[in-house]
């Protein structure tokens, strides 16, 4: 019976982490969302703070050497490469006299762009015209004497972050709130999110820019965050009771040795001494004694 006892506790300590896995699951759910989320932020602010820098050079490089007359110099700086990178979708220039040229060489037809949206030294933020209920994308320009250069930003690298770690988990909305700039919203991601019953969302506020980012997440951010606790956490679990029902046979191998058997019985006082005499007949005294001792288990044993 003592047998099947203690294998029966070795099996509880091996199923118990499981158990417990199981049990906390939902309680772990929320921490594991947190830490993604606050990991996208921290991707999404690493690659825009290394967008802009980007943007800000080639961009302040340009508008001093515009001649906004879609002349070799213009062109030049349209279309060399060290001028054009994955951050531009399209770069062009509008002469005050209704001549244009872009980095794809013929002239295009953009929207109106307004005044009250410059963000300071001429330059100006707005986007792309809407159409069909496609993604719009994010317009710089430039004025100066009537002339107008632009450059239309290429934002394909944030559906490539915002399916990172799971595809359409993000909803993300950029909203600005610089002078000239209030109420323009760009947004990219799964746009059933926000309009969930249990949705969450982590905002955070560019001071420097004055853009506000919104991270909405919902359902199927937590159907990952739950799939991934049972992925990394069941082989943990499984280790972690192997591990205590292994260190619970050593230490039922150890307490049931016969040298931890009389440690244990010295320290509780269990061996009796009994002295016996030694008599020498001859002399009729006694020469000497022997110690008999007896052991008397406690009850565990």
């Amino acid at each position: 019976m003592k047998a099947v006892s203690e294998n029966k506790r070795v099996l509880l300590l091996l199923l118990l982490p499981v158990v417990l896995l199981l049990l906390s699951a939902e309680l772990l759910l929320r921490p594991v969302t947190s830490i993604i989320v606050k990991n996208q932020f921290k991707l999404m602010e690493e690659y825009l703070s290394q967008r802009q820098h980007s943007i800000n050079d080639i961009i302040l490089h340009q508008v001093p050497e515009f001649h906004f007359d879609c002349g070799p110099q213009d062109a030049k700086l349209l279309r060399s490469p060290e001028n054009y990178n994955r951050y531009f979708r399209v770069m062009g220039i509008k002469t005050k006299t209704g001549m244009g040229c872009s980095s794809l060489g013929s002239d295009l037809l953009l929207p109106d762009l307004p005044d009250e949206a410059f963000i300071g030294r001429g330059f100006g933020l707005t986007t792309t015209g809407a159409m069909f209920d496609t993604e719009q994308e994010l317009l710089i320009y430039f004025r100066s004497n009537g002339n107008t250069a632009y450059w239309i930003l290429d934002s394909s690298w944030i559906r490539e972050i915002i399916n990172l770690p799971c595809r359409d988990c993000f909803y993300i909305e950029f909203l600005h709130h610089a002078p000239g700039s209030e109420g323009l919203v760009f947004e990219r991601g799964n746009r059933s999110v926000p309009k969930e019953s249990h949705v969450h969302f982590l905002s955070v506020m560019d001071k420097q820019h004055q853009v506000e980012q919104k991270l909405w997440f919902g359902k199927k951010l937590d159907d990952y965050a739950r799939e991934k606790i049972f992925v990394y956490g069941l082989p943990l679990s499984v280790l972690l009771g192997m591990l205590l029902a292994g260190a619970y046979w050593l230490y039922l191998s150890y307490h049931s040795s016969l040298k931890s058997m009389i440690q244990r019985g010295i320290a509780r006082q269990e061996f009796i001494p009994f002295y016996q005499p030694i008599v020498d007949i001859n002399q009729g005294k006694i020469v000497g004694y022997e110690v008999l001792v007896r052991w008397k288990k406690g009850k565990e044993f």
